[in-house]
């Protein structure tokens, strides 16, 4: 058995314990922002849970009734519902501060038709399904 006697090599000169002022401002700036963060953090576990409910009822009951008329306008129902939640869920990215996120032209394809079309024209929108996944997940 043999030991090691070589020296260990020298310690790095320790660090000043002064912060340099950019980076002092930089930590303050983001614990400023802890409260807006929390306040879309917290209340987001109930706003899933309800989304999840809302839109998973909706959608498979509306898909599993789709032979009976009425199942056409649950579907409906549910991607009205989810873009309900997709649009408060971007108020509230902007009100925590987070950069602004363009919403999308929802009556761009209802727009010049009538009657039927203009009621089934989220069905071809694929915004409405997006943001129908992004509540249900």
């Amino acid at each position: 058995m043999s030991t090691d006697t070589t020296p260990l090599p020298a310690s790095p000169p320790a660090a000043t314990a002064v912060a340099r002022p950019a980076e002092r401002s930089g930590y303050l700036t983001r614990w400023a922002r802890v409260p807006r963060e929390l306040g879309f953090l917290l209340p987001t576990l109930p706003i899933v849970l309800i989304s999840l409910t809302v839109l998973s009822a909706l959608f498979t009951t509306g898909v599993g009734s789709l032979l009976v008329i009425f199942g056409i306008f649950l579907v409906l129902a549910a991607l009205f519902a989810a873009r309900g939640f997709g649009v408060f869920e971007l108020l509230r990215l902007q009100g925590a501060g987070f950069p602004p996120i363009r919403p999308p032209a929802w009556d761009r394809l209802a727009r010049g038709r009538s009657g039927w079309a203009k009621v089934f024209s989220p069905a071809i929108d694929g915004h409405y399904w997006l943001y129908l996944l992004h509540g249900m997940i």
